[in-house]
């Protein structure tokens, strides 16, 4: 095998399927195969992400040649000596050890189980000037004060939320803003970046084939030790383009803690589904809107408007819920500030999405993480990584069958609080429409996979 076919040899190897390629025109077409490379091959040189390094010296092996690794980087030496207040957990010490020994990588921990803390450690053993990402405002004002506490440091670096103010030590740091630096600026921002010997990224499922942007800035950034945190590093069994994005940039899963393990040991709280379904009656197909409409999204949009945003229904199911769980803490979550302000406005009940006001939104997050507000509608923004040690009952107000999603929304209310037991997840299937009947089937379809209980609310 020359040059030129082993490089196509592994060009074709680091193919994967890209999320939905069967609905693509250039899929229909015969124009492209649904596949995103990984790896591209000018002679004589083959470029791959180096998390992928793993699977190309199992390809050279599997084919019976030998593999010479000349690794040329710096590894960093420690430049700061400090002291952790927290006390790791048994399998956060191991996540900690993985992390260091491997140089880089994914570590999957639930939700509620202490990725701050491994953090924390993880920094202070390493010793050198590190770049914390996460997606939100909310989460970076948490992070930054989690980790000036657990740590007993005075400064910590803020970029986001109209600040830029990088630290020595450690800076939090919001994609949206680097995104935009990059684009703005792309040789100053890598330049920039240079200084940031440890990179960490927390949610880091949000680093995926559909984000090209957050991938970029997370490319354009030459640490050598590189961590991605998640509860969900991958949305299925076999795995896509999407899934294997995060590999690229990070390498393969250090260290594994489970949802169940967590329960067992007594860390998180259970967490049961109940199913409400919505039965209202809809004498529209699928086809007859796809028929009106040419494009598919235009077609998905108006039937959501029809039947999810229009109709009274979801309104009164959600005050039913509401009134069985008066004395509880309940989070409303929709996938669009349409219905989330149509709801606002129908139950009096607060609301927060990513065009609140930051002063107002900094406001809400406190009172309701305080429990001040008992009762909250939000967006996506509150789906993942923000802390509600209080919140026992979350609503899926909204149809929709991202299993990234609906993984990290159970776990809001799965963390540990005295006087907690279990939490409850209602979600609102609508069986009878079009569109969102089968997203409600591949909701149930994960439940079972992942092992959570749930059963039909009469």
């Amino acid at each position: 095998m020359n040059n030129k076919e082993l490089g196509a040899f592994f060009v074709e190897r680091l193919a994967y399927y890209t999320d939905n390629y069967r609905h693509s025109k250039a899929f229909k077409s015969g124009a492209w195969d649904g596949k995103f490379r990984f790896a591209s091959y000018f002679h004589p040189y083959l470029s791959f992400g180096t998390g992928l390094l793993l699977q190309v010296i199992a390809l050279i092996k599997r084919n019976g040649m030998e593999v010479i690794i000349k690794d040329e980087r710096k590894k960093p030496e420690k430049q700061f000596d400090i002291t952790v207040n927290s006390v790791l957990r048994d399998y956060q010490k191991d996540a900690v050890e993985s992390a260091i020994k491997n140089q880089r990588g994914i570590v999957s921990v639930p939700t509620a189980g202490g990725k701050t803390v491994i953090f924390s450690h993880l920094i202070a053993r390493l010793g050198v000037p590190t770049l914390v990402l996460v997606r939100n405002t909310d989460l970076m004002v948490q992070t930054m004060n989690r980790l000036m506490e657990d740590l007993s440091i005075e400064e910590i670096g803020c970029i986001g939320k109209g600040v830029c103010q990088p630290s020595n030590f450690i800076t939090v740091a919001m994609l949206q803003t680097l995104n935009k630096m990059r684009e703005d600026s792309p040789k100053e921002f890598k330049k920039g970046m240079e200084y940031f010997d440890c990179l960490i990224v927390d949610e880091a499922h949000a680093i995926n084939a559909n984000a090209k942007s957050f991938t970029k800035v997370v490319e354009s950034i030459p640490s050598f030790y590189r961590y991605a945190f998640t509860a969900t590093p991958s949305r299925g069994e076999t795995p896509t383009a999407t899934d294997i994005t995060i590999v690229s940039c990070f390498g393969p899963i250090l260290h594994k803690v489970t949802r169940d393990e967590l329960v067992d040991q007594g860390y998180i709280v259970n967490a049961v589904v109940k199913l409400i379904q919505n039965r209202t009656e809809c004498k529209k197909l699928k086809d007859d809107y796809l028929f009106a409409y040419e494009r598919p999204q235009d077609a998905y949009r108006a039937a959501w408007k029809e039947l999810i945003y229009e109709p009274d229904d979801r309104k009164i199911i959600i005050q039913n819920i509401l009134e069985k769980h008066k004395e509880d803490q309940c989070l409303i979550l929709c996938d669009s500030v349409e219905l989330a302000e149509k709801l606002h406005k129908e139950l009096g009940i607060q609301v927060v999405h990513g065009s609140t006001d930051s002063s107002l939104r900094d406001l809400i997050y406190n009172e309701f993480r305080s429990e001040r507000i008992k009762k909250l509608i939000a967006t996506n923004i509150y789906s993942e990584g923000v802390d509600f040690p209080g919140l026992n009952v979350c609503i899926l107000a909204e149809p929709f069958k991202s299993p990234i999603r609906l993984l990290q929304r159970i776990g809001r209310t799965m963390r540990k609080k005295e006087g907690k037991k279990d939490s409850v997840i209602y979600d609102i299937q609508d069986v009878n429409y079009p569109f969102f009947d089968k997203q409600a089937f591949e909701r149930r379809k994960l439940y079972d996979r992942e092992g959570i209980p749930y059963f039909l609310e009469v």
